[in-house]
């Protein structure tokens, strides 16, 4: 059997030039040429989302929901189909205020939750879940009060507006905890967020679609 030697170096260079296409084509969706910035535009059930993607590696991202506003500035990589998202440090949330203690009568758990700001105990609709199981999640009732029938192992998370705060139990027999949440504050943090790249949009972790517009 003879082969076509040109047929075949024909046919290398070809399957070069495609795989060197199709790797390409995402960054030149992110990286157009002649432009400062990409914008990439969507919206879900509860936030409409403005990501600006700068050729200088650097982003800016709005975030609304009719009051609601934050916003968040940082730099943005690239790795395969996945663009990872970074604040600058300045956007780092406040510290939160935990005080444990012990309740002799109490069965379960219970988490109060209230502003630093006003050290009051009414910061209802917040998302409070322990020990990383979805099932022991609830909301806060109008008095900033949650109560849990199962004891906390160790973790207690909570979510306020689009912040989430963690910390962990020092005491191994605490059962009721006071914490106070900073005030909710326009800025956001993202630490290494990763979103999904798909052809030409992005898919956020809530799975909201941002697609990309022309500026």
């Amino acid at each position: 059997m003879k082969f076509d030697s040109k047929n075949i170096l024909f046919s290398l260079l070809y399957l070069l030039i495609v795989f060197n296409l199709s790797s390409c084509k995402v960054s030149r969706i992110l990286v157009r040429e002649n432009i400062s910035s990409n914008l990439f535009m969507g919206s879900s059930n509860e936030f409409y989302y403005s990501l600006y993607l700068k050729n200088d590696g650097t982003f800016f991202l709005e975030k609304k929901a009719h009051l609601y506003y934050v916003y968040t500035k940082g730099n943005w990589a690239l790795k395969q189909k996945t663009i990872t998202l970074h604040s600058y440090t300045e956007y780092t949330p406040s510290k939160i205020k935990v005080k444990e203690s012990y309740v002799e009568n109490l069965q379960g758990t219970k988490v109060d939750i209230y502003l630093q700001e006003t050290e009051m105990l009414m910061l209802p609709a917040v998302i409070v879940q322990i020990d990383l199981d979805r099932t022991l999640t609830q909301t806060t009732d109008g008095q900033g009060t949650v109560i849990f029938e199962k004891e906390c192992d160790s973790l207690i998370t909570m979510k306020y507006f689009d912040e989430e705060y963690q910390f962990k139990k020092r005491m191994p027999n605490s059962n009721k905890f006071q914490v106070g949440l900073p005030e909710a504050q326009p800025e956001q943090f993202y630490m290494n967020e990763e979103w999904i790249i798909k052809r030409n949009s992005i898919i956020t972790n809530d799975g909201t679609i941002l697609r990309n517009k022309k500026l």
